[in-house]
């Protein structure tokens, strides 16, 4: 995901996308789809802006050179931020935007009924056994 200057995205969006594409490829990444968001009023100013134009780019690329990548899109003056994620769903078909999957959760274990837990040992004026050793503070010795 990337986030852009407003106005150099309104004025020059295929120039942008040109240089996703090469940023990627001169990094042995292929390019699978790259979208245009909305622009959207950002929630604190970055580099005096207030509005930002919001990118969604699906590409592979081999692992070792996203760091490459990275640095690349940091030094970009069009690009203002970006979000590098690994993507388990794939591309989305026709024109729905990405967000909430309908990806399952995976199941957790379940968790062990109170019940079933071990028992804590306790002493017999209700105190926990790992204090027995501990000296009370009005025994201590000041010095």
């Amino acid at each position: 995901m990337f986030v852009i200057d407003s106005s150099l995205a309104e004025r020059d969006w295929n120039g942008f996308a040109a240089e996703i594409e090469a940023t990627i490829r001169k990094h042995g990444g292929n390019l699978v789809d790259l979208r245009k968001w909305d622009d959207r009023r950002l929630a604190y100013e970055i580099r005096h802006m207030k509005r930002a134009m919001y990118g969604l780019a699906h590409f592979e690329a081999p692992p070792l050179s996203i760091e490459a990548m990275r640095r690349d899109f940091v030094l970009s003056e069009r690009i203002v931020r970006h979000l590098i994620t690994i993507d388990a769903d794939g591309v989305p078909v026709g024109d729905e935007r990405p967000g909430i999957t309908n990806t399952a959760i995976p199941d957790f274990p379940e968790r062990r009924s109170r019940d079933d837990r071990p028992e804590r040992g306790r002493g017999e004026e209700g105190g926990v056994d790992a204090l027995e050793g501990v000296i009370p503070a009005e025994e201590v010795e000041r010095t």
